[in-house]
């Protein structure tokens, strides 16, 4: 993912915020979280720089490219 962005969000199931909101966590369990099918299921798609500008509000925003 760091080759798109270097912030991504991370996929957490909803059952496990907690965990992965705890500030006391064991950094070895919480990195576990990270290990989840949702990540198999992603694609990246190319769109345009157009996107980027939150006063766009369009059907281009959404065109591939």
């Amino acid at each position: 993912m760091n080759l798109i962005h270097d912030r991504i969000p991370v996929v957490i199931p909803t059952d496990q915020y907690h965990n992965w909101l705890d500030k006391d966590a064991d950094i070895d369990q919480a990195f576990a979280l990270l290990n989840n099918q949702a990540y198999e299921q992603m694609t990246a798609t190319r769109v345009s720089a157009w996107v980027n500008n939150p006063q766009h509000d369009d059907e281009r925003c959404i065109k591939t490219g």
